[in-house]
């Protein structure tokens, strides 16, 4: 069996016992009739009682628990005698019946008794079982189980109101009527009051009526632990009492108040079946009470909780108290007229399909719920005398308030109309008629309001929610009016808080709008919420208040919202200063007006979906401090924006975000779409971010976007087809120039918008016609302009900026200006444009880097780029394909803005122009284009550079060019120049040729070409500018009409302070063409501190007239252009003049500046260029003109001195300018710019003639004031004038003629031969001036024959100078080694000569004991002999340096410039140094601290000085001879050096050793020297002297020491010979010869007598033997050295430092 079957017979049984039990009760019943009844009566029908009184009578003997019903008679009762005492009863029924049919009524009464007593049992039943169930639950704690009773005991009421109302209708506005109508049929009991205690009872059809006149405030119903039943049952009780507190509902315990008090408590009561409570200031004290009314009629009472008094608060537990004191009200298809309901303690109010008349006011609070479902709540009053008090107030944080399909009509004026204090409101269809000037709901601390299907009808000026302190609201389906009066929003205010509460709430509100359609709605004010309104449609007139107001951290989301607006006076932006609210503190609570929505104080408002059309003069946001807006997948459509100059969105300190938006017909007079305001100076910044919008067929008179001091955002953009007559954009900075801020637009179109060519300044910077202005920082990236019309597209004063990836095509107008800004253009392309444009960047003052700039495929007109004191970079420039026709004309003034156009004059027309600009081009492609204008012009000291790249087939037409540089510098490196083609339009068209070629003065016919001009522009041109060419190739230039294949190079004489450089370097130039210098035209006079040309090549150019590689109108530096100089020029071709190099005609140089006079002599005429070659192009026959100018008395001295053989042909007209020049007139043949002339001069005429070819008169006559000078100098060399003057002739054989004397003179003829015209010297000697009487013998082999010099470096008088030219043409003395010059120079070598000299002191400071008398003195000073006597012999080396001497190796020098004086200076320092170290022990001690060390490597004669050298040290003895021996030794060096600067030579003042040096100068050194000399001779002498006198202190033996006196006289005079017989060598070296031969002999004679006299056998061992010895030996080698040099041999070796050679080895030998 299942489970079922259990259950179905558990319920059967509990049926059959409830029906066993009713069936055993025992009804009783009591009747009562006021006009048949007697109180004396049992009760029955037919004895009835006759009062009410009687009742309780009754009840105190009657059985409780049976049922009774009590029958009252139709009629009145007045029961002020007593009370209606219903006490422990157990089921009764009160009901009323007709007397006049006693039958027939108990009959019916009998069946409908028994219907209404089944029913009411059941009910009652019902009843009583669910209160003892609430009883039992109470006892037993249980609060659940106490609620599910009363809400069964509700839906039993619910069931049986329904059953009870079948028939009724819902007819509830006509019960009274319905009273009225049956009136004879009712039982009216009047002045009772009713006590129902612990008791069942069901009142039917019964009227009691109370007139509460008495002071004692009875209670009229009191009913405790019941359940009552009111069917058709009516209550009118009537106070006389005042109450004027009957409204305060805010005080939810008054019991202060004088209305009466009735009072239910743990009741249930029902209200039924067409009842009436008409109680008149009555109030319901309920506790745990139930309260059903159904079809009922309430008026006039006020239902309020019971408070417990303190005794029965003590006898209930704590935690049931709030439980014990609520309860609950239902209800249903009911009036209640004027009534109250204040709920408290968890109270339950349910209302339903109820109409509420009359200023119902019910308070709901400490949990408590009120619902009111399918209801109407009405007031008709015209004004609202308490509307200062809210109609529902509902507080508690579990209370609530529900409403459901509920109608409020009628309320005016009411200041809250429904109030919420930390509760919940639920409503679900609401509706709001006729409703004026009332705030409809007010929240606070936490409240919570749920609106769904709201509708306001004919209602304005209300407030539908009013949020005082933190709540939620949510509302759906909100519905309302067109505006009835047509102008304004006349419905009222969505939601508004406080905004002058500065502590309003620390929690958010959360406010929730969705499904709504708001129409003439007012302003609305949120602070710190969060708000979200989705699907709604907004329809409003914009006046002088905000839409909406968010403040205080305010979130706002509007989602897919549809707005539409009607601005009225001007629209928004109504009566507050805007400045004034943006500048204000953040605490301020000034707000702006006028606005759709106004945002402050970290607000943020958000669209999504939003859809606003078809509106006019709205100002559409302001968002200030800090707030932001959020605007997503929207769209803008038709909208008017306001006339009045406020903004459509306003930003002051906030941001916005537009996204995935469209605005789309947007038209504005004097509003920006956007902007961030007026700030008044305060730097409020905003941010603004736009992405993925766009903004489309749109028109704007002033800025669409206007922005001071904000950051912008904007990414993927579209704008098309809008128009402004200002900026679309209008982007400044207001602050500081240094305080920028952010412009960003990337990934965005802008297609087909145009500007209405507006240009306009303001105080500070000009205003141009632009879709984007800017004054601050911007960035573009990824962006086209396309089909725009703008003058120009972006302009900008004081910015920084950065573009990148940015196409621009077929736009008119222009593209950039910008004035003192700095920043970066990369990936810019421009391709294929084909409509004008004026220009595309136009630069002042401002830095730019441009990366990859693409121009290419385009058709340009008139400017691409100007830049006025910029600096610019280039890094990938491709200007390729493009075509550039010009319309203008070079007479134009430039169409330029720049402060009215460039200073009002004519300029080059050309794509880019580049004024007092720094720029450098990296990696350019100038490739294929065709010009009628020139490519760039540059000027004003401008900087520019071209780096890698190329320049490559370019079509260039007539009077244009690729570069003009005027008055700047231009650089090309690494750049390719190829086969660029200059194109002849028509022959004769330039006016402004300026050839001033004189190749074209000549009068030659070989030009055979159509007459043409000659354009002056090349490839590239230069005007007073300086070029740097470097590591370039340019090759295949074809300019056949054109001066300069490749570059034009002019400079104008007449700019003061011109310095302009020529810098080429590295570079090719190869297959060029010009009509003039087929690569390089230079019409420049250049510093030559500023030309450089080295390491060219120039190949295969083509130069039509002339300079086929390079012509030049003036001299190029010939020192530095010099074609050996890593130049190589090959296979260039001219028709005249050289081939790689031509120039101008300069000059008409003579061959001869001076002809002798008494002879015609024939002079030839070279016509000169510039570069020195002769100008091959000039040839014919030229008159030419010979004029005396002076006579031989305005010679110059310098002049006359070479004519004083002459001196007798002076005539009498001495120092006279001739009146009359006598002149010659002659003809000069030039072939190919050679000329030839006769020129007829006699000595009677001696003078200076002026030559003038009188063709070349300009020519010749700038050369000099008088042209080619040639002067007359007498007769001719060797020649001597006539006694008659009239001619010159030869003296006789042997003789010549002597300037000295003025005769002829007889030749010496061992110095000179004389035969007539030859007359020249032999070999050795030097002629000075052509005069036979000024002949002197040379240094030793220095001169060859007829004044020629042996070697190359030698030159000058006595060919004893020696001087080179340096690299820059100057004089340079060279040094020499001895007398010869040096070719070579090694300071290095000054480090071993150095090491020698210390070499040989430290070996004198070892042996310096042993040297007296040793063969080492005599050995050094044998070899000292030889370099001194030996000199000036060519090829003498490495015997200077034992004359300690830095002359070591023949033609060999330390420096260049070391002259005699600062080698004899470094002589005696050497000296000083080696005679201290030779006194000092440093070589002894050195070796004994090594001693160790160095014991095996140490000779036997060392050691035996080591071991002796202390004892010798301290011999005085050793001393004496040690200083003496080293006397000897230095005496060669001293005495050579000193003497020598004493010696002068013959011939000139000079030093005898180096002519450079000026004899006895004032130089310090000089004057040093020559003190040292002196000194240093003394000391010789004194030491000498005292050796003399002392003899060494008795330790030298006097023969010994008069040898040695006789040796260094002998030295003396070898050194006094030299010094003094320099110029006279050929007796030199006989007389050295002679004196040593004596000396020898002289020396054995003395030996020999000396022998003799000592009379006794000198020992081989014995120290005179020995010195004897050696001496003898020297002196006869000395001998043979000489002979040696002086024999045949050595004199016939051709090359003079083999002598040299010769005698060192034999001196070596020996």
């Amino acid at each position: 069996m299942s489970i079922f079957f259990f259950i179905k017979a558990i319920i059967i049984i509990i049926i059959s016992i409830l029906a066993i039990t009713i069936k055993s009760q025992t009804i009783n019943s009591i009747y009562i009739n006021n006009i048949d009844g007697d109180d004396n009566g049992n009760g029955t029908i037919n004895n009835p009682y006759k009062t009410i009184c009687k009742i309780n009578q009754f009840l105190a003997t009657t059985i409780k628990s049976e049922q009774l019903i009590i029958n009252i008679a139709y009629g009145e009762y007045n029961n002020s005698q007593c009370t209606l005492d219903l006490i422990n009863l157990y089921d009764t029924s009160i009901i009323t019946y007709n007397n006049n049919n006693i039958n027939n009524i108990n009959k019916n009464n009998n069946n409908n008794n028994n219907n209404n007593n089944n029913n009411n049992n059941n009910n009652n039943n019902n009843n009583n079982n669910n209160n003892n169930n609430n009883n039992n639950n109470n006892n037993n704690n249980n609060n659940n189980n106490n609620n599910n009773n009363n809400n069964n005991n509700n839906n039993n009421n619910n069931n049986n109101n329904n059953n009870n109302n079948n028939n009724n209708n819902n007819n509830n506005n006509n019960n009274n009527n319905n009273y009225n109508n049956n009136k004879e049929f009712y039982v009216l009991i009047e002045n009772v009051v009713l006590n129902i205690i612990n008791s069942t009872i069901n009142i039917n059809g019964v009227e009691f009526s109370m007139n509460n006149s008495n002071s004692n405030n009875e209670v009229p119903i009191a009913i405790l632990n019941s359940n009552v039943l009111f069917n058709s049952t009516s209550f009118n009780y009537f106070s006389s009492i005042t109450n004027n507190n009957k409204y305060n509902s805010n005080n939810n315990n008054n019991h202060n108040n004088k209305n009466i008090d009735n009072i239910i408590i743990n009741s249930t009561v029902s209200i039924i079946n067409r009842s009436s409570f008409i109680m008149e200031d009555n109030n319901f004290e309920l506790l745990n009470t139930i309260i059903n009314i159904n079809n009922s009629m309430i008026q006039g009472i006020t239902f309020e909780n019971l408070v417990a008094s303190p005794q029965q608060q003590s006898q209930q537990q704590e935690q049931q108290e709030q439980q014990q004191q609520s309860y609950s009200i239902i209800i249903d298809y009911s009036v209640l007229n004027d009534c109250s309901i204040s709920t408290f303690f968890k109270s339950e109010v349910i209302i339903t399909n109820t109409n509420l008349i009359f200023f119902l006011m019910i308070t709901i609070g400490d949990s408590s719920r009120v619902s009111i479902k399918d209801s109407r709540i009405y007031n008709y009053l015209k004004l609202s005398p308490l509307g200062q008090y809210p109609i529902i107030s509902v507080y508690g944080n579990s209370s609530m308030l529900e409403l459901t399909d509920v109608g409020f009509d009628g309320f005016k004026f009411f200041l809250n109309f429904i109030v919420s204090e930390s509760s919940n409101i639920n409503i679900n269809g609401i509706t709001f008629s006729n409703c004026i000037s009332s705030n409809l709901f007010t929240l606070s601390s936490d409240s919570y309001l749920s609106i769904e299907n709201i509708n306001f009808l004919e209602t304005k000026n209300v407030l539908l929610v009013n949020i005082e302190s933190s709540s939620n609201v949510f509302i759906r389906n909100i519905q309302s009016n067109n505006c009835f009066d047509g102008s304004k929003n006349s419905i009222g205010s969505l939601v508004t808080m406080p905004s002058k509460n500065i502590n309003y709430q620390l929690k958010k509100s959360n406010i929730t709008v969705e499904n709504g359609c708001f129409k003439c709605f007012g302003s609305s004010l949120f602070k710190n919420s969060m708000v979200s309104f989705n699907n709604v449609n907004i329809s409003i007139i914009v006046d002088s208040l905000n839409f909406i107001t968010l403040l205080d951290n305010t979130n706002l989301l509007m989602n897919q919202v549809t707005i539409q607006t009607n601005g009225i006076s001007g629209g928004g932006g109504g009566s507050s200063s805007i400045s004034s609210i943006s500048s204000s503190n953040s605490n301020s609570n000034s707000i702006a007006v006028g606005y759709l929505f106004y945002l402050k104080n970290s607000s943020t408002l958000k669209f999504q979906n939003l859809n606003y059309n078809k509106s006019n003069f709205a100002s559409f946001i302001f968002a200030n401090n800090q707030s932001t807006i959020i605007i997503n997948e929207s769209i803008f459509q038709s909208l008017q924006l306001p006339p009045n100059g406020v903004s459509f969105i306003e930003l002051s300190a906030s941001e916005l975000f537009i996204l995935n938006c469209t605005f789309n017909q947007l038209y504005s007079t004097s509003s920006p779409l956007i902007s961030d305001g007026d700030n008044n100076g305060y730097k409020l910044v905003s941010n603004i971010i736009i992405d993925s919008t766009s903004i489309l067929n749109s028109y704007s008179q002033n800025p669409m976007v206007k922005i001071s001091n904000s950051n912008i955002y904007i990414n993927q953009l579209t704008m098309e087809y809008c128009t402004t007559e200002s900026q679309l954009f209008f982007v400044e900075n207001n602050y500081l120039i240094w305080d920028y801020h952010e412009f960003v637009i990337e990934n965005s179109m802008f297609f087909n918008n145009q500007g209405l060519n507006l240009t306009y300044s303001s105080n500070t910077y000009p205003i141009t016609n632009s879709l984007l202005f800017f004054r601050n920082n911007l960035t573009i990236s990824n962006c086209t302009f396309e089909k725009n019309s703008f003058y120009p597209i972006i302009s900008a004063f004081i910015g920084s900026f950065q573009f990148q990836d940015i196409s621009f095509q077929n736009n008119t107008g222009s593209f950039l200006y910008l004035e003192s800004c700095n920043g970066e253009i990369d990936r810019f392309s421009m391709i294929k444009n084909e409509f004008p444009i004026d220009y595309l960047f136009a630069l002042s003052n401002t830095n730019v880097k441009f990366r990859d700039l693409n121009l290419q495929s385009n058709y340009f007109f008139n400017y691409l780029l100007y830049c006025y004191y910029c600096i610019l970079e280039f890094d990938g420039f491709n200007y390729s394909n493009n075509s550039v026709v010009t319309t203008i004309s070079s007479n134009n003034i430039f169409p330029f803005p720049f402060y009215g156009g460039l200073n009002g004059y004519p300029i080059y027309i050309a794509q880019f122009i580049l004024q007092s600009t720094i720029a450098i081009f990296n990696d350019i492609n100038i490739n294929n284009n065709h010009f009628l204008s020139n490519l760039m012009f540059i000027e004003e000291t401008s900087n520019i550079t071209f780096n890698d790249g190329s320049i490559n087939s370019n079509k260039i037409q007539e009077n244009s060019t690729l570069f003009i540089n005027s008055q700047s510098i231009i650089n090309f490196q690494n750049i390719t120049i190829y086969s660029n083609d200059f194109t002849l339009i028509s022959s004769n068209t330039n006016n402004n040729n300026n050839n001033n070629n004189s190749n074209n003065n000549n009068n030659n016919n070989n030009d055979n070409d159509v007459n043409f001009d000659i354009f002056p522009n090349s490839l590239i041109d230069c005007i007073n500018s300086n070029l740097s060419i470097s590591n370039c190739n340019m090759s295949n230039n074809y300019f056949p009409f054109n001066r300069g294949g490749v570059v034009s190079f002019c400079v104008s004489n007449n700019i003061d302070g011109q310095i302009n450089s020529f810098f080429i370097k590295n570079s090719n130039f190869i297959n060029n063409t010009a009509y003039v210098g087929g690569s390089f035209y230079i019409d420049a006079q250049i510093n030559p501190n500023l030309f450089f040309f080295n390491g060219n090549q120039l190949f295969s150019n083509y130069g039509k007239q002339s300079g086929g590689a390079i012509y030049s109108s003036y001299p190029l530096p010939s020192s530095l252009f010099n074609f050996n100089n890593g130049n190589e020029f090959f296979n260039n071709y001219c028709y005249f003049g050289q081939n790689n190099l031509s120039s101008s005609l300069k000059q008409i140089k003579a061959n001869v500046k001076s002809v002798y006079g008494g002879e015609v002599s024939m002079i030839q005429l070279m016509f000169i260029d510039y570069y020195g070659q002769i100008s091959t192009d000039i040839f014919g026959s030229f008159n030419t003109t010979i004029t005396l100018n002076s006579d031989s008395s305005d010679i110059s001295n310098g002049s006359s001195s070479n004519n004083n053989n002459n001196n007798n042909n002076s005539s009498s007209n001495n120092n006279l300018i001739l009146q009359n020049p006598i002149s010659i007139f002659v003809t000069s043949q030039v072939i190919s710019g050679l000329g030839y002339l006769l020129f007829p001069v006699t000595p009677s005429t001696p003078g200076i003639y002026n030559i003038i070819v009188n063709d070349f008169e300009n020519i010749t006559s700038l050369q000099s004031d008088s042209g080619i000078s040639i002067e007359t100098i007498g007769c001719a060399p060797f020649k001597i004038s006539t006694i008659d003057k009239t001619s010159c002739q030869y003296c006789s054989v042997g003789s010549a003629p002597s300037k000295t004397s003025g005769k002829c003179e007889v030749c010496n003829e061992n110095e000179l031969t004389c035969l007539n015209l030859e007359v020249y010297t032999l070999n050795g000697f030097y002629m000075l001036d052509q005069d036979v009487l000024k002949v002197y013998g040379c240094p030793f082999d220095l001169c060859l024959t007829n004044n020629t010099c042996s070697s190359k470096w030698s030159n000058g008088d006595l060919c004893y100078n020696c001087i080179m030219a340096d690299e820059n043409g100057d004089q340079q003395v060279l040094a020499k080694s001895g007398i010869q010059c040096c070719t070579v120079f090694q300071p290095l070598l000054l480090i071993p000569i150095l090491f020698v000299y210390l070499l040989f002191a430290l070996l004198v400071s070892l042996v310096k004991y042993k040297l007296f008398g040793s063969l080492l003195v005599k050995v050094i000073v044998f070899l000292q002999v030889n370099s001194v006597v030996f000199y000036s012999y060519s090829g003498i080396s490495l015997l200077p340096i034992f004359r300690v001497s830095l002359d070591t190796i023949q033609g060999v020098c330390l420096w260049r410039t070391l002259d005699y004086n600062h080698k004899v200076l470094a002589s005696f320092g050497i000296i000083v140094l080696m005679i201290i170290i030779s006194f000092s022990d440093i070589t002894v001690k050195s070796v004994l601290s090594f001693r160790s060390s160095l014991k095996y490597i140490l000779i036997k004669p060392i050691k035996r000085i080591l071991v002796n050298y202390q004892l010798q040290s301290n011999s005085n003895s050793s001393r004496v001879k040690f200083r003496w021996s080293l006397f000897q030794i230095m005496f060669i060096p001293l005495l050579f050096n000193s003497i020598s600067l004493f010696i002068s030579n013959p011939v000139s003042n000079s030093l005898a050793l180096d002519p450079s040096i000026s004899f006895l100068n004032s130089s310090k050194l000089q004057i040093f020297l020559f003190t040292v000399s002196i000194l240093t001779l003394v000391a010789m002498v004194i030491y000498i002297v005292d050796i003399i006198r002392t003899r060494g202190k008795a330790t030298i033996k006097t023969i010994h020491l008069w040898l040695d006196l006789v040796e260094m006289a002998r030295l003396a005079t070898f050194v006094i010979l030299q010094l003094r017989m320099f110029f006279y060598m050929d007796y030199y070296i006989n007389i050295i010869l002679s004196l040593q031969l004596l000396y020898s002999i002289l020396l054995l004679l003395f030996t020999n007598f000396f022998t003799k006299k000592t009379k006794k056998k000198v020992s081989k061992k014995n120290e005179l033997h020995i010195t004897y010895s050696s001496k003898i030996i020297l002196n006869f080698s000395q001998l043979i050295i000489f002979i040696v040099a002086d024999s045949s041999f050595i004199q016939s070796l051709q090359q003079p430092s083999d002598k040299g050679y010769y005698i060192t080895f034999l001196g070596s030998i020996y």
